[in-house]
């Protein structure tokens, strides 16, 4: 079986099983998002490995108190918890920041902590910003994985239709300021039929969320890029065939779902 034929079937199974985590919601949604989240932090613990180090033991800890606690949280339907995920996050960081002092000693690079801190932050603030969504509304979800697939598709094809100018060569050769421009304008459009399909159609609202995911999901792509080349690699695992790690296929999402939340708030 030739590579793209193995590509296509593996990007079929995860679209199918993105769209049925989100249709279907509650235990499936969860355990989905959960199994996506430990990959990730599995592939950022490994990039970070390679460039200047991090204390994964205190990762993988304050990860899985973190998770659990998401899991419970949105789960408790009947149930108050006693603080927010949230503030059980801030409480995290000071404790690494502790931990730090004894894990990294002056004589010592600080490098390992400060990637160690950076990663609970990028894994963390997504995996919120999805279940908090998630038990907001059961649509918003999908549509930001929609608009993203449909930024990154039409942003390729207008790059390599029109591209002339480079949007941040150092991190992402071929991306164009053409083909960037083109993305978000399809998402824009996909967005304004989404929500008219949906039947809640307003002026603005599809517009700004558009705009939020191509924008922000354009800078979490060239992060994760940053990332690997800080690394010295070309994906961030292997875990979908053709495609690379789960990384390669969320890094969008990690920063336009932290992102829609907020919008969402306000709105």
């Amino acid at each position: 079986m030739n590579n793209t034929v193995i590509r296509a079937l593996s990007g079929a199974i995860y679209v199918a099983l993105v769209a049925a985590a989100c249709l279907k919601g509650g235990y499936f949604f969860l355990i989905t998002f959960l199994v996506f989240i430990l990959l990730a932090t599995k592939e950022t613990i490994a990039l970070q490995k390679k460039h200047g180090g991090v204390h994964d033991t205190l990762v993988w800890l304050v990860a899985i108190v973190l998770y659990a606690y998401l899991s419970v949280d949105f789960l408790a339907i009947d149930m108050t918890l006693p603080i927010s995920g949230l503030e059980l996050f801030f409480g995290v960081l000071v404790f690494m920041q502790m931990a730090g002092v004894f894990l990294s000693p002056k004589k010592k690079s600080q490098h390992p902590l400060a990637n160690s801190i950076l990663a609970t932050t990028y894994l963390f603030l997504p995996f919120y910003a999805l279940l908090q969504l998630e038990k907001a509304d059961t649509d918003i979800v999908l549509f930001i994985f929609v608009l993203i697939w449909t930024n990154d598709t039409m942003a390729f094809v207008f790059g390599k239709w029109l591209g002339k100018h480079k949007l941040y060569e150092r991190l992402s050769p071929k991306k164009t300021i053409e083909g960037f421009v083109g993305g978000w304008l399809s998402a824009v459009g996909a967005s304004y039929l989404m929500f008219y399909i949906n039947h809640e159609m307003t002026t603005f609202f599809p517009f700004i969320i558009a705009t939020a995911v191509s924008f922000a999901g354009t800078i979490g792509d060239l992060f994760e890029s940053m990332l690997k080349r800080k690394a010295g690699v070309k994906d961030s695992g292997n875990v979908i065939p053709g495609h690379g790690g789960i990384l390669d296929r969320l890094d969008s999402v990690f920063f336009a779902a932290p992102l829609v939340y907020v919008v969402w708030l306000l709105s």
